[in-house]
């Protein structure tokens, strides 16, 4: 697969998610809708994650947990780095 598209209509707005590779890059895009959060696991250690085009915080671990409150948010992985 090179992409999947999913969203909900849950009753505080549409929750999408959509990743895609490019290149050898993963990208995943996540809306998140006002008065929601979210966790979000990539199968990546953070230290391989960029949020937004920028590194994110120091993280250990395997692989990423991020809590994610409501907004759009941005994220690019090395698909070599994936782990099943």
């Amino acid at each position: 697969m090179t992409y999947v598209k999913a969203s909900l209509d849950s009753p505080y707005g549409i929750i999408s998610s959509h990743w895609h590779v490019k290149g050898k890059q993963m990208l995943y895009d996540i809306t998140i809708p006002p008065n929601t959060s979210a966790e979000l696991t990539l199968p990546v250690p953070a230290v391989n994650v960029l949020q937004s085009g920028k590194p994110l915080a120091d993280l250990s671990g395997v692989t990423t947990r991020l809590s994610l409150g409501a907004g759009n948010y941005q994220f690019s992985f090395p698909c070599a780095e994936i782990r099943y």
